[in-house]
């Protein structure tokens, strides 16, 4: 009896070995040293139903944001698309989003300071006798309705950014201003009105394309360009929203966006004289001092337009189709491999949400049938 009940188990150890093994076989040890397969890396929500290309991408946390781009059968930029859940669900806010919008840009000209209100630069109307003007307006029901700032004049609107108390924004007032002459308004996240209005040096020209940063202690930071300067490019600083500046030139020909994870530390990123090659200008001071990195010294570094820091040492950014992290401050930039030897193109930014998640709309093309869907990038590294 006693041999039987050992010989009865030797058989279920064994049986319990081969089954053992089979599911090695069938589900790998999760710790597996292989590559991460392109569709395991990140999760792609098709939205090719709602938006036909997106122009921007706007998260004020890791669960609520904001996608903008060309509705479906529609010509123009239109559709603003919302989401509460990190991008897996999407609701059309608005059809009729007539924003203003720039082609080679991140598109500075709408931003939320909260779930509910946000501020927007309407697309410019012609006026006969002065030409192409636009309205500022704000919503406070999350993007579906826009209302037209109370006092605010009809003119030509460049730039925005807002904090949690405040919007700024800077353009040229066609009524009521000397011609070129630049104007600031300060605008209340409380009461939608204008607090305060600031007549700029004439002598700037603030830069239409590109981003403007505002922090919580209500430092402004800006690209322009100076009538009478010697350099291409300066960064403009306020401590006071607008009443007085300082300048720093920049060793570059352009901007391509601007980005303050913090405070005191910010990032501008810029192609070089020569065109040829990017480059970072970086601040840890708020602005007063700016140092270039550039990305490259010998042509192969990222080709990139777009940046989003999550804190003041890691960022992303985005080129013409790869994505690139950086964990030390912009000093050194590499490529997210998976998303990267994929199909999937980012379009218009990033939004680094958290340390280990990042959102981007991408578009991806299919040869076989022709087709190109607009997809929403949802990346989270294990």
């Amino acid at each position: 009896m006693t041999k039987k009940i050992q010989f009865i188990t030797t058989i279920l150890a064994f049986s319990l070995f081969l089954t053992a093994c089979e599911k090695d076989l069938d589900d790998p040890d999760p710790i597996d040293p292989n590559p991460i397969e392109t569709e395991n890396c990140f999760n792609a929500i098709d939205i090719s139903n709602t938006i036909d290309y997106a122009r921007s991408i706007n998260f004020i946390n890791p669960t609520e944001g904001w996608l903008f781009g060309r509705g479906v059968d529609e010509s123009s930029e239109t559709t603003l698309l919302h989401t509460e859940d990190g991008g897996l669900t999407w609701s059309v806010m608005n059809t009729d989003f007539k924003v203003q919008t720039w082609g080679g840009t991140s598109e500075p000209y709408f931003d939320f300071h909260n779930s509910t209100g946000g501020y927007m630069i309407e697309k410019s109307a012609w006026i006969t006798g002065m030409g192409n003007a636009n309205r500022i307006k704000h919503t406070t029901d999350k993007g579906q309705t826009w209302t037209e700032i109370t006092d605010a004049a009809f003119g030509t609107w460049d730039v925005l950014a807002v904090n949690s108390t405040d919007a700024v924004f800077i353009g040229h007032d066609i009524y009521g201003h000397e011609s070129n002459l630049s104007v600031l308004y300060r605008v209340s996240n409380t009461t939608h009105e204008i607090t305060q209005t600031i007549e700029l040096p004439v002598s700037l020209e603030f830069n239409a394309e590109v981003d403007m940063s505002l922090s919580e202690d209500g430092v402004i930071n800006l690209p322009i360009k100076m009538l009478s300067g010697d350099a291409d490019i300066y960064m403009a600083r306020s401590a006071d929203f607008g009443l007085t500046w300082t300048y720093t030139a920049l060793e570059t020909s352009g901007i391509y966006d601007v980005n303050f994870p913090t405070n005191n530390t910010g990032y501008v990123l810029a192609p070089e004289q020569d065109q040829i090659n990017n480059t970072i200008f970086k601040t840890t001071d708020g602005g007063i001092t700016w140092t270039k990195k550039p990305l490259s010294a010998n042509y192969s570094g990222p080709d990139l337009y777009y940046i989003n820091f999550f804190d003041a040492q890691n960022g992303l950014g985005v080129g013409a189709s790869d994505i690139y992290k950086t964990t030390n401050g912009g000093e050194t930039w590499t490529a997210v491999s998976c998303f990267n030897d994929s199909d999937y193109h980012s379009t218009r930014g990033i939004a680094y949400v958290s340390l280990d998640k990042w959102y981007a709309p991408t578009s991806r093309y299919v040869s076989d049938g022709d087709e190109t869907y607009t997809e929403f990038v949802i990346y989270e590294e294990e």
